[in-house]
């Protein structure tokens, strides 16, 4: 299983917080580097593999609080536990019905990931082992609650999204 420790929530808050409070859109563009950590058990044969790496990505978002957001990340990391892996997801919301409570949304989103493994014969008893795995995952958002700030609770369901994922 692979562990994304990504504090995207915590980028684009920083990233937000310098923005002026009444605009019209928010585009925001930020590169991420961070820890990715891979770690696989099989008790059947008596394996335990564990690895780091260095996950590289680029964060977008644009942001209309009167009536959509949407936000993409891609992302990569090379040589962990003999595997290349790469993602992306994007994710779209649309608010409509304004009160005085806040707005009702409803969005989608899509997540891609690959990983594709080259272990060769680093793991025993296999022999010139290769595995490529290709994820594709869609999911849909009804938040039709009145909330008071719609577009801060976006980041965390992309935190989320990939969690449920990975």
């Amino acid at each position: 299983m692979i562990k994304l420790r990504l504090s995207l929530s915590k980028m684009i808050t920083v990233l937000a917080s310098a923005l002026p409070v009444f605009a019209k859109d928010i585009r925001i563009v930020c590169p991420y580097v961070g820890p990715i950590t891979d770690v696989y058990k099989n008790s059947e044969r008596r394996l335990h593999v564990e690895d780091n790496s260095l996950l590289k990505g680029v964060f977008f978002q644009w942001l209309n609080p009167d009536h959509y957001q949407w936000n993409a990340f891609v992302y990569q990391a090379s040589d962990i536990n003999c595997s290349t892996l790469w993602g992306g997801y994007f994710i779209f919301d649309y608010y409509f019905l304004a009160g005085k409570r806040g707005k009702y949304v409803i969005g989608t989103g899509i997540e891609y990931l690959q990983i594709a493994m080259d272990a060769d014969s680093r793991i025993a008893p296999l022999i010139h082992f290769e595995l490529l795995n290709n994820l594709c995952r869609t999911a849909k958002v009804f938040d039709l609650e009145h909330r008071g700030n719609v577009g801060s609770r976006t980041p965390i369901f992309a935190k989320n999204l990939i969690r449920r994922i990975l």
